[in-house]
């Protein structure tokens, strides 16, 4: 419920939350990059192996799982396309689709390949929330 442009947050279940995003802190981070429209936010598809926000096999253990298998939040890229409402991958999950020999990168939601140096900046980077802004410029093939 907003009033006056205040957002009231409740948050259930605050100590272990089983979906990152649905932490105080990711709930803002969301609405503040204007991400509350993502479209795949609560699928599970084949590139992402599970629910975005989740550890997969949460409570089952082992312990660490490798970063493809981890969709919380620091490990999710958002894609924006032109004015299309955004997708969220897991990251590593997405690194994997570069082709190495043309240095390109499949983005499956628009069956588009881009130059993979404009993903690598951000898979490099400290962004708490990544966002790849991509328009038509962006389009190798």
């Amino acid at each position: 419920m907003a009033v006056d442009n205040e957002l009231i947050l409740f948050e259930i279940g605050y100590l272990t939350p089983k979906n990152s995003f649905l932490k105080t802190k990711n709930i803002i981070g969301l609405h503040l990059n204007n991400l509350e429209d993502t479209v795949n936010i609560h699928d599970i598809c084949l590139i992402n192996l599970g629910k975005i926000g989740e550890w997969i096999g949460y409570g089952g253990g082992p312990l660490v799982v490798p970063k493809t298998e981890d969709n919380r939040s620091p490990n999710v890229i958002f894609v924006k396309y032109n004015n299309t409402k955004p997708y969220a991958y897991n990251i590593h999950c997405l690194y994997k689709l570069i082709n190495n020999e043309s240095n390109t990168l499949l983005m499956p939601h628009i069956n588009k390949h881009i130059d993979a140096a404009k993903f690598i900046e951000i898979y490099s980077g400290k962004d708490e929330f990544k966002i790849l802004r991509l328009n038509g410029n962006d389009m190798v093939i």
